[in-house]
């Protein structure tokens, strides 16, 4: 935090400064984090992926990934972090981006090791606290995995916005979007003030840890076919989540991150 108080990442302090501290390891915290990881079953039965519907890039792709990291972004497991990455990226000695674009290849056709999946697709996990005297578990996965995803959204994003997100929601994708829900839920509780109307807020509990795998993976192959293979590798089978020492095994939802 000091190192970005007085270099180039204002921004990075401003963060460390403002965000909810991060709760220590205890029995207690351990076991709430434990319980924020509910055991899922194994999705059975999905198709292999078609390998004429998988990604492949170009070394340009792999870059415009890597600098869409923010600067001073954390590493998983591994301790490699994207600043590394770059910076390997813009050595003209190294020439690294072909190389590394065929390792974003590997990963995106779902044809990275398997033995590795458990840990490359495994996260450090932090806990942050609450408001209450709960903990929210925060996961930061593998660097090379989380270049693998950006590299695959960008390729896929019109399809995303068409196939998922057009008309639905303001959240992801829309310039804006969190701003005009904001105006527009002010002005109608402004306009009906007074009359019998009615805003609900719905707020799902642990929602990104309780979510079906085999739904969502059953939906990726139907609805982005291009994610599919990379999706079910990642998530097919558990994966280790390291929360100081503790190794927690993760089988139900997907990392927040």
């Amino acid at each position: 935090m000091l190192r970005g108080l007085y270099g180039p990442w204002v921004s990075k302090a401003h963060k460390a400064l403002t965000s909810p501290p991060i709760v220590g390891k205890s029995p207690e915290v351990t076991e709430k984090m434990r319980g924020k990881h509910p055991t899922g079953r194994n999705p059975t039965d999905l198709p292999t992926p078609t390998a004429g519907k998988c990604s492949t890039f170009e070394p340009a792709d792999t870059w415009e990934a890597a600098r869409s990291f923010s600067r001073g972004s954390a590493g998983g497991l591994t301790g490699l972090r994207p600043d590394h990455i770059k910076q390997a990226l813009n050595c003209p000695v190294a020439r690294i981006a072909p190389l590394l674009t065929q390792v974003v290849d590997i990963y995106a056709q779902g044809r990275a090791p398997k033995t590795a999946q458990p840990w490359l697709a495994g996260a450090r996990l932090s806990a942050f606290k609450k408001k209450d005297t709960d903990v929210r578990p925060i996961a930061c996965g593998d660097t090379i995995r989380r270049l693998v995803g950006k590299a695959l959204l960008a390729r896929n994003k019109s399809t995303i916005q068409r196939t998922l997100l057009k008309g639905k929601q303001v959240g992801v994708a829309v310039k804006g979007g969190a701003e005009a829900m904001t105006s527009v839920v002010a002005n109608f509780a402004k306009r009906e003030a007074g009359n019998y109307a009615v805003i609900l807020k719905i707020d799902f509990a642990n929602a990104f840890n309780s979510v079906d795998r085999g739904a969502l993976l059953t939906a990726a192959e139907k609805r982005t076919p291009g994610l599919y293979a990379f999706a079910k590798w990642c998530y097919e089978t558990p994966t280790n989540l390291l929360f100081d020492d503790e190794c927690i095994s993760s089988s139900c939802g997907v990392q927040q991150g």
